[in-house]
């Protein structure tokens, strides 16, 4: 039996929570296997055990069970009104010699802009995001940082920021029909709706409260595909 432990804490800890343990099994979408879960949290410091029969990826577990602490925590927002948020910074495993604390960036992500110039390439974007149909384009980077932040919302939230660039055409070159608006996202994008559709196929389903399974290199793709898109978009406007 594998035992992972996940630490992390409740965010604002301002805003002081404490409750559990609370015991769980889960059926991930992207494994065959139950796990055993169980979170406890003293004034915000979480901790989660994970007890598997198999080895894991470590951030798909992380994914994992930071979506399942996320909708525990949802209901206390439900109840008390309060905006809390997950953070898990660190997994132990003693059985794999596992001590790893989390980054907070998103490797395929980081890998493909590691030789950008961090403050010519912000002012050139943010230059972008002003005016009156700038909205749009900042509408698209807050769902991009959703996709990063939310693992299972990923294809939901990188659907939505392609769909804000559909609207800022929509509004800035006066186009009613929806078909147009795609075709003009794909003049200035260069990329064609067959790049994206994956994508897509993918976000219905959350659109509906729905989920659906996905692997780590799926979520890679999609950021990718979706970063393809929006960076090109957003050189050329």
């Amino acid at each position: 039996m594998n035992q992972y432990i996940f630490k992390g804490l409740i965010l604002p800890e301002r805003a002081l929570i404490s409750f559990g343990p609370f015991d769980a099994e889960l059926m991930p979408l992207v494994s065959k296997n139950s796990i055993a879960v169980k979170i406890n949290v003293v004034l915000n410091q979480l901790t989660i055990w994970v007890y598997s029969n198999s080895a894991w990826d470590i951030y798909d577990l992380r994914n994992i069970v930071k979506t399942w602490a996320n909708s525990i925590i949802a209901v206390f927002g439900f109840v008390l009104g309060h905006a809390y948020e997950v953070t898990i910074n660190q997994v132990l495993n003693e059985k794999e010699n596992i001590d790893y604390v989390f980054g907070i960036d998103t490797p395929c992500i980081k890998e493909r802009n590691k030789e950008v110039d961090l403050n010519t390439r912000i002012s050139e974007i943010l230059n972008k995001t002003s005016g009156e149909f700038g909205i749009y384009i900042s509408r698209s980077f807050n769902d991009l940082l959703m996709a990063l932040k939310h693992h299972n919302d990923t294809f939901f939230y990188c659907f939505r920021a392609i769909e804000a660039l559909k609207q800022y055409c929509k509004y800035k070159f006066e186009i009613e029909k929806e078909k147009d608006q795609w075709k003009k996202v794909c003049e200035i994008s260069g990329f064609n709706k067959k790049h994206i559709e994956t994508i897509r196929e993918k976000a219905f389903p959350a659109r509906h409260g729905d989920g659906s399974a996905f692997t780590s290199e799926d979520r890679a793709n999609a950021l990718n595909k979706t970063w393809d898109v929006v960076e090109s978009f957003i050189e050329k406007i």
